[in-house]
């Protein structure tokens, strides 16, 4: 999603607060619900997207342990 997105921002001309929420609409529940506690105001749409990998990459991992796979890259 976020690679499509990324591509997208480029073909639009919106401000930087409606690319944040469109961005934000498109995610799964799971991560919204973490990202939900940053201000989607004040970060640059890079570091809000940045947060949401992070946030995905955690969920990720987190699934991954409770089938006994222990996923470090």
């Amino acid at each position: 999603y976020i690679t499509l997105f990324r591509r997208d921002v480029f073909r639009v001309n919106w401000t930087n607060i409606i690319l944040k929420n469109k961005f934000y609409r498109g995610l799964k529940p799971r991560i919204k619900d973490k990202l939900i506690k940053e201000d989607r105001y004040t970060l640059s749409l890079n570091k809000y997207i940045n947060k949401a990998i992070i946030i995905n990459n955690y969920i990720f991992k987190r699934i991954m342990e409770d089938k006994g796979i222990y996923y470090n890259p």
